[in-house]
């Protein structure tokens, strides 16, 4: 699945390795949407509100805030859900406070194991479904989810069929099959991982693949692999720095030293770009370059927003 194939689906989903740079890819997804005037919505779940800073926000909140043009932003957290669904089936704003509002609720939603998923990713369920009042069209062109690490990320997706499994009628048993039936629907929804050029991001992005296979049936997207660092040396030229590598007191060791170290970086960035695309044969490997300049707005992102919009042009 190319760029231009993902850009086409309702939901993408996105995990990997803690520290890969989720957020990153997400945030850059939603701007190379907004670029071809689609309607992008970024979904985090209960997470400590990495998007806003790249917006020039500090927070984002449950309530979903226009970030950019065609790009608007979310962060759910489950009691907030939990309220919303709550509402959706009593109606009344002052009965859920008297009956629902309470501590024993937290405790309730903290002590049956996967309840706060099930709550979040049914409201990411409606918010697919959503339509503009004006159009009767989705409200949303795109929403892309920037998901749990690794481990709890295929736990998170998995409640959906777990619930539906062990409950046999109600609403909740209703509710998970109608979540399952987005998150399997190939026509609308991926889960790509994100990962490093690195061993360990390598290896939890292979398991992470390899569990979405066996227990998800989420149709696989694109691996996303961040930060790939590039150099101008050939491994000639490598050979000869090292070859003709200057005393460190030389004014010169600096460079020759910098110039290897980056061919030495690319090349294992390299090596394991090319064990990733030998494991997973089947998927599309999207390589981001490493930026060397700090990553803390949307504007930074612009040089790979502007690459991959040359490349689905192309």
């Amino acid at each position: 699945m190319n760029l231009p194939e993902l850009f086409s689906k309702r939901l993408i989903l996105l995990s990997g390795k803690g520290g890969v740079g989720k957020t990153t890819v997400a945030v850059t997804l939603a701007l190379a949407a907004a670029r071809q005037k689609k309607k992008a919505l970024i979904v985090e779940m209960n997470s400590t509100e990495r998007v806003a800073p790249f917006f020039g926000l500090k927070t984002i909140g449950q309530r979903e805030i226009p970030l950019a043009p065609y790009i608007t932003g979310i962060n759910l957290n489950p009691r907030d859900c939990f309220e919303e669904y709550v509402l959706m089936q009593i109606r009344f704003k002052t009965l859920f406070d008297t009956f629902f509002n309470n501590r024993f609720v937290t405790y309730f939603l903290n002590a049956v194991p996967g309840l706060n998923e099930l709550l979040m990713i049914g409201k990411i369920y409606h918010l697919e479904k959503q339509k503009d009042k004006r159009t009767n069209e989705p409200l949303y062109d795109l929403i892309i989810v920037d998901g749990p690490a690794t481990g709890h990320g295929v736990s998170t997706f998995e409640v959906p069929r777990i619930a539906r499994d062990a409950i046999k009628v109600g609403p909740l048993r209703s509710q998970s099959d109608r979540i399952l039936g987005l998150l399997t629907d190939a026509s609308k929804t991926v889960f790509s991982a994100v990962t490093l050029a690195e061993e360990m991001p390598v290896v939890e992005a292979g398991e992470l693949v390899s569990m979405v296979r066996k227990k998800l049936g989420i149709p696989l997207g694109p691996i996303f692999i961040n930060a790939v660092h590039q150099t101008e040396v050939a491994k000639g030229e490598a050979d000869q720095l090292t070859d003709k590598m200057p005393e460190k007191n030389d004014p010169l060791y600096p460079y020759f030293a910098y110039a290897l170290l980056s061919w030495r970086r690319a090349d294992l960035n390299r090596e394991y770009r090319e064990t990733l695309m030998e494991q997973h044969k089947d998927l599309e490997c999207i390589t981001i370059p490493f930026l060397y300049e700090e990553i803390t707005t949307a504007k930074s992102l612009e040089p790979i927003v502007r690459e991959w919009l040359e490349s689905i042009h192309a």
